[in-house]
């Protein structure tokens, strides 16, 4: 019986059930003589049952559904459990399945089920909050009476809306008009877009990725190299001829409008079954809620922020994180707090578009299928996603509270890097007590095209002697040495090779 007690305790507090292995054992106890025969399993499932009987959120558990999607703490005692739900109650009216209340020790831990399609109901107030705000003013406004705000420790985390989708969009269109009316050989007759903005995930000034396609011609050769020279030659035309000229390489051009970058390629239609295959992938990401997009949004801009998007982490990869999470209209803040809580290891998941579902692959790396086409993406660094999770456990574990008294959203401290971590640390502003670069050259970049940053050659070519970290939110580039001794090594070679203005050293014990 006690191994039964045991496994049933540590089975409910996964859900956020806290029973004491007294309550657990007088309720088996009733059952012992019925479910004896039974292995261990079935005594838990029988257990659900007996509970699910008179209460929803066990029934949940039972289904294996999303047992909470909101949680705070009070960490005192002021008011009687019963009163306590009849006040949430009562401010939650018609919004919430339940309310699940345990008192632990000195303190409350309350549990709420959301009705998605209710909770984000308007309400009737003076005060201008946005809809995500409303679960942190309904809890505030019940118990206001016995609690001050900063009583409450709320556990998920309230998200800032953030659209860039409006800025880019005249900007694309500008573009797109701009090279259908440029005289080519052959005209450009359509594109189709792979990037954030197409997916409603845009989160900072990235690259958007675009395949041309021209009019028809028999005149394309067959040999891949000659075919190659082409398009080379058509990327050339498109390059002398644009006013928004900005980059051009064999196997694309790049044009820049109005601080914004767009990669453009062609392909011929027997070139196109990858990319069809990430079109499709793309229109998957585009068709979830809107809290998904927000979600991955806040999360890019989050890894942006502290040097692990792009340079290490794909838009892909983090949208098929988010597909892996994603709940049924899981409410946004519990939603960011279970991709801050993933280890961001996606080995051996291949996402099937056709099932729009996961399985398991043999393949070691994360795979996007679609019929017999797959495309291989590959795992990102190891330890620097180490260094990501304790970074994430630190955020999660400081219970920073991002709304306010006066229910605005404060999420500032999610987007600030803490630049003791490294050992130096490049940028393109002047900051207090950096130093001045001299001689330095103007670029529009730092190190190449936002998107090519993770194919860099020079952070390529470095990577035995460090670890690298880019935030285009702040235009840094933050440096962890393995051995303190190539610190002026490093130092300098980076110095060589970008147009970063200032900089600071912050182990300075090897730096000569």
């Amino acid at each position: 019986m006690n191994e039964h007690v045991e496994q049933i305790k540590c089975a409910l507090e996964m859900n956020g059930i806290f029973f004491s292995e007294r309550k657990i054992e007088k309720k088996l106890n009733n059952l012992h003589c019925q479910y004896q025969k039974y292995p261990l399993s079935q005594v838990y499932k029988n257990y659900l049952i007996n509970l699910a009987k008179k209460r929803l959120i066990f029934r949940n558990i039972l289904n294996k559904k999303r047992v909470f999607d909101f949680s705070f703490q009070l960490k005192t005692i002021k008011c009687e459990k019963k009163n306590l739900k009849k006040m949430l109650k009562k401010s939650f009216k018609g919004r919430v399945e339940y309310i699940y209340i345990q008192k632990i020790e000195s303190k409350y831990l309350i549990y709420i089920k959301f009705i998605l399609n209710r909770i984000y109901k308007p309400l009737k107030t003076n005060m201008d909050i946005s809809k995500h705000v409303i679960p942190y003013f309904l809890v505030e406004r019940a118990l206001s009476k016995s609690y001050n705000f900063n009583e409450i420790t709320f556990n998920e985390f309230c998200i800032e809306n953030f659209d860039m989708q409006t800025n880019e969009k005249q900007k694309i269109s500008e573009i797109i008009n701009h090279l259908r009316e440029l005289i080519l050989p052959l005209k450009v007759i359509d594109s189709y877009c792979f990037s954030s903005y197409y997916k409603k995930t845009l989160a900072c000034n990235e690259l958007h990725e675009f395949m041309l396609q021209l009019e028809t011609s028999k005149q394309w050769p067959n040999d891949a190299e000659a075919r190659k020279i082409a398009k080379t030659a058509f990327y050339c035309l498109i390059f002398k001829k644009s006013r928004y000229k900005h980059k051009i390489c064999p196997d694309y051009v790049i044009l820049k409008c109005k601080g914004s970058f767009f990669k453009f390629t062609i392909k011929l239609k027997d070139e196109m079954t990858i990319d069809i295959l990430l079109h499709k992938f793309a229109e998957i990401i585009k068709g979830k809620s809107k809290i998904f997009h927000e979600a991955v949004i806040f999360m890019k801009r989050y890894l942006g922020a502290h040097g692990y998007y792009p340079l290490h982490l794909s838009d892909i990869y983090i949208e098929a994180i988010a597909l892996y999470l994603y709940d049924n209209e899981m409410p946004i803040g519990l939603f960011v707090r279970k991709f801050m809580e993933f280890d961001f290891n996606m080995k051996s998941k291949t996402f099937n578009i056709t099932l729009n579902q996961f399985h398991d692959n043999n393949y070691d790396k994360l795979c996007i299928k679609l019929d017999n086409c797959c495309e291989i993406i590959d795992n990102p660094n190891r330890d620097i996603m180490r260094r990501l999770c304790l970074l994430n456990k630190k955020v999660i574990n400081s219970n920073l509270q991002t709304i306010s008294s006066k229910f605005t959203i404060k999420n500032n401290m999610f987007f600030k890097p803490c630049l003791n971590d490294y050992d130096l640390v490049f940028s393109m502003k002047a900051k207090f007590e950096y130093e001045s670069i001299i001689d330095r050259q103007i670029s529009d970049f730092p190190l190449g095209v936002p998107s090519t940053l993770s194919d860099n050659r020079l952070l390529r070519d470095l990577e035995e002697f460090a670890y690298f970290f880019y935030s285009p939110t702040y235009e840094i580039l933050m440096v962890k040495v393995f051995d303190y001794n190539n610190l002026a090594l490093v130092t300098n070679l980076i110095l060589l090779q970008t147009s970063f203005k200032f900089l600071k050293v912050f182990n300075s014990k090897n730096f000569n």
